[in-house]
């Protein structure tokens, strides 16, 4: 069977952040979920275009599912269910946005809501490890909760025979009875498994991190393997127009057309991640993805957007195609293997490969003893190294060297920088290689002595501790000018120095699972309340920032976050300085959002608390990141105002002649002025 060429149709702009899901409603019409807090309903208009007539408001944080449930006992004209970040599900009228329904039982992140077989029925799963089964035609009815996976349950779906079906991120697919027991745990998928689709009476089909599909009876039985992703397959759609028809979505920005058990076409976007796919009943595809955009694809001529449009939206898949064309080591980055690749194991200790994941290059090594590839880092374009200097994964070094750390094992690469500080090195270099905290000085000594260091670099070249603001601290050694003296006391906590058990074991709770997630507010609170163990928290979080998978997960759980700085009695400066950091942090996450209040209120609870100067002043940049950016800034200017102590700091600080605190003078005069 020939299969016409699919090319873009429509173009939907609206949410201001990343579309999470896509879904399709009665009379051709669309619903996307998004990062922006929102859902939105569009209207097909006209042959080919489509308009935003409802967005959908109310959750408190990312919305991450969309479905439309048809029209039931309790709910005649049907309802727009959401599920969020925030915990919640919530349900819709379809016209006008009006929350009728608000469901709450999940203990984390909600993934997915589908409807199921019997009237008013609804499946949902998330991060908290189970999926639950809702009456919505009986509300005072606890759900079913289908309860058994070991990590994120990323989809769930109920079966043309009735039974349910679950994915999760360990790896597995469970059958469940229709009351919940369960009938039998799949295995096959080597990573999490992301998507379930029902694809005939007696089969499903299933999609994962692993780059591929999978067929299966329901009763377990794998009837087939299909491969075409080059890396994470996040969405799988059936598609009614073609014989045994499917589309899948995923982290190489593309879409495949199957049909039959063939991939008969690919449709390029300009994009890394396609996180979301489903089709129409005339077999149109509509996409969700990272750059915020809803897309419509068709096979009909008459459908297709105008030449300038498709001319456009060509150029940015080239110019994206393109970038993939850049050489890495001799290699052209389309000729590096995906995640699929990392599915056969490594022949030695310490052997390596480069992995492609959408336009970026990521370096793994082989681990004998975990038998599993580990991530090193990203590797960069492989231009020639300046005179003198030495390449090492991507980045140019003045040293990069081979440290004997056991006997029988493979050199350590410890590269360095003449202008860098050899203990903080060191301290990367123990932590990412995940040694005893006992091996610091002797690494940092190892530094100074190869490197030839004559003096070590000037505290006041930049080198101070990111939270305190002290010059660095090196355990052992004399007093140097602009360095606090040696102590064998934690220079952070005050506490007495960490023993090598000690840390292991603080460094054991601090490890994260792949796939799994930190109920913040519990480790908020752990280990008795203590001061120090608060203030190691909040540097975790804050540290989390930099990089966008700890970002998310911070800001999953910000309303705990915040209300646990709010809470917080015992204040001493250190803990003052990382409170006051993880909320600016927060502030230029979130500045932007419509809803910002609560953190809004616990920046200026903190102001009204600490003494520390050099928090103040960080507290008063993440209250002026608001102001300057915020959508509600009337808020928190009536916040400000009316907090009187607040308020008139804020006109003394302005004032203030003494040049030790000339930048919170300024910070202070800024605010003032945007009052």
């Amino acid at each position: 069977m020939a299969i016409p060429d699919y090319k873009l149709s429509s173009v939907l702009n609206g949410h201001s952040m990343d579309v999470r899901c896509v879904a399709t409603t009665k009379e051709f019409c669309l619903l996307s979920a998004s990062r922006d807090r929102t859902a939105k309903l569009w209207h097909p208009e006209g042959v080919k275009d489509f308009v935003n007539v409802v967005t959908y408001k109310g959750h408190k944080n990312f919305v991450s599912c969309v479905c439309w449930l048809p029209p039931c006992a309790a709910f005649p004209e049907g309802l727009v269910i959401t599920g969020s970040n925030d915990n919640t599900i919530h349900g819709y009228t379809l016209q006008d946005g009006a929350v009728l329904v608000k469901l709450t039982g999940h203990e984390n992140v909600v993934c997915s809501v589908v409807p199921g077989n019997d009237s008013g029925t609804l499946i949902s799963s998330s991060w908290d490890s189970t999926a639950r089964v809702w009456n919505l035609n009986a509300p005072q009815m606890a759900p079913i909760v289908l309860k058994g996976h070991q990590a994120t349950v990323w989809a769930a779906i109920e079966l043309a025979n009735g039974a349910y079906a679950t994915a999760s991120a360990d790896k597995s697919i469970n059958l469940w009875r229709k009351q919940g027991g369960l009938i039998i745990k799949l295995s096959g998928h080597t990573d999490c498994v992301r998507g379930l689709a029902v694809a005939s009476a007696e089969t499903f089909l299933s999609c994962a991190n692993d780059a591929s599909v999978r067929l299966w009876t329901n009763k377990g039985e794998c009837l087939n393997t299909y491969y075409g992703h080059t890396n994470y397959i996040y969405s799988i759609s059936i598609n009614p127009s073609l014989p045994q028809g499917f589309v899948t979505s995923g982290e190489d920005g593309a879409v495949k057309v199957w049909s039959a058990g063939d991939c008969v076409r690919e449709l390029r976007l300009p994009v890394e991640s396609v996180w979301s796919v489903t089709c129409l009943e005339n077999g149109d595809i509509v996409t969700g993805a990272s750059d915020g955009l809803v897309r419509v694809f068709t096979r009909d001529p008459l459908k297709y957007a105008d030449e300038a449009t498709l001319k456009s939206f060509e150029e940015e898949v080239q110019k994206v195609m393109a970038s993939s064309q850049q050489e890495i080591g001799g290699f052209k980055l389309s000729e590096l293997p995906g995640p699929e690749a990392l599915l056969e194991p490594g022949k030695s200790e310490g052997k390596t490969k480069l992995i492609r994941r959408g336009t970026n290059v990521k370096c793994y090594s082989w681990s004998v003893a975990q038998n599993t590839w580990n991530e090193i880092g990203d590797v960069l374009g492989a231009n020639p190294p300046s005179e003198g200097k030495t390449m090492y994964q991507g980045k140019e070094y003045d040293f990069v060297f081979s440290v004997d750390i056991k006997d029988g094992a493979p050199a350590l690469k410890l590269p360095f920088n003449k202008n860098e500080d050899p203990w903080v090195v060191a301290q990367a270099f123990i932590h990412n290689n995940d040694l005893s905290q006992g091996y610091l000085d002797e690494v940092a000594n190892f530094i100074v002595k190869n490197a030839k260091l004559d003096a070590l670099p000037d505290s006041s070249n930049g080198f101070a501790d990111p939270f305190t603001g002290e010059g660095r601290y090196v355990p052992g050694t004399t007093a140097v000018a602009g360095l606090p003296p040696p102590s064998a006391a934690d220079p952070f906590t005050g506490s007495g120095a960490y023993t090598t058990a000690a840390a292991a074991a603080a460094y054991e709770k601090l490890l994260v699972p792949h796939d799994s997630y930190i109920r913040i507010k519990d480790f908020f609170y752990f280990a008795d309340n203590l001061p120090a163990n608060q203030m190691l928290t909040m540097r975790v979080l804050v540290n989390a920032f930099s990089d966008l998978p700890g970002e998310m997960l911070v800001l999953a759980a910000r309303e705990s976050v915040v209300h646990a700085i709010i809470s917080l009695t015992q204040l001493n400066n250190n803990t003052q300085i990382a409170a006051a950091s993880l909320l600016l942090n927060l502030s230029v996450a979130l500045a932007q959002q419509t809803d910002n209040s609560e953190l809004v209120e616990g920046i200026v609870d903190l102001l009204t608390k600490i003494t520390d100067n050099e928090a103040y002043f960080r507290g008063l940049v993440a209250l002026g990141t608001l102001l300057a950016e915020s959508p509600n800034k009337l808020v928190i200017q009536t916040k400000i105002v009316t907090n009187v102590k607040l308020h008139n700091r804020l006109k003394s600080d302005s004032s203030e002649v003494n040049p030790s605190f000339k930048k919170i003078c300024v910070c202070s005069q800024q605010i003032l002025q945007m009052l």
